[in-house]
Formats: C-alpha cells, structure tokens, sequence
C-alpha cells in the first residue's frame, strides 16, 4: 500500500464514522461496474468497513448488503484494487477501480432525491 492509498483509506473509514456518529442516517447510493455482472446500482444507510486479512470488509446498518452476497463491496482483497480515488468528502463521494470495474459512492445529500 502505498501512501496516498493508506491516506485516503483513512480518510475515507473516518468521514464515514463521522457521518455514522450524526443523529439522523446517512444514505448512499452504490453503483457496481464490472465486466461480469454489468452495472449495478443499490442503496445504503450508515456504510461502514474493517480492513482485515489483507481485506476491506463493509457494512451497513440495515444489513441490505448482505441480501445479495454478490455484490463486490461486501469485501475485496485490497491487491486487488488499481485505485481509492476521494473525489469528495462533503457529500462523500469515493471511487474504488479495479482491473475490470469501479464501485461508487455517492453521499445522498437528501434522501428524497
């Protein structure tokens, strides 16, 4: 791992602790593009991850990820991935790029959007 990978994984597990911690829940909408399952798009409260085993392992608080166990942000091994790109912060706006894919996510600013 490199220093700007380990940077912005930090980055990224504390602004998704903060937005967890607030009083109301945060939304997010994932998008999955992979070569094998083609483009993916589901919705999240409150995501959350582990870094293990050489893994990233997320979560959120509804447990909605876990309904389909194929869906690639479940958990990755960290290798695997080209790139963790932080495009924004406020809203959370991050990129994972792998050799054959991206996931995406994007902070729902309000959720009826």
């Amino acid at each position: 791992m490199d220093k700007l990978f380990k940077r912005n994984l930090n980055k990224l597990k504390n602004t998704l602790e903060e937005l967890d911690n607030s009083q109301s829940p945060t939304y997010y909408n994932i998008t999955e593009n992979f070569r094998v399952n083609g483009e993916r798009n589901y919705q999240v409260i409150n995501l959350n991850f582990d870094q293990e085993a050489g893994g990233l392992w997320f979560g959120d608080a509804l447990d909605e990820m876990l309904k389909d166990i194929s869906y690639v942000l479940n958990g990755f091994l960290i290798e695997s991935m080209d790139q963790l790109e932080l495009i924004s912060l406020k809203p959370l706006q991050a990129r994972f790029t792998f050799m054959d894919g991206f996931i995406l996510i994007n902070q729902v600013v309000d959720a009826n959007e």
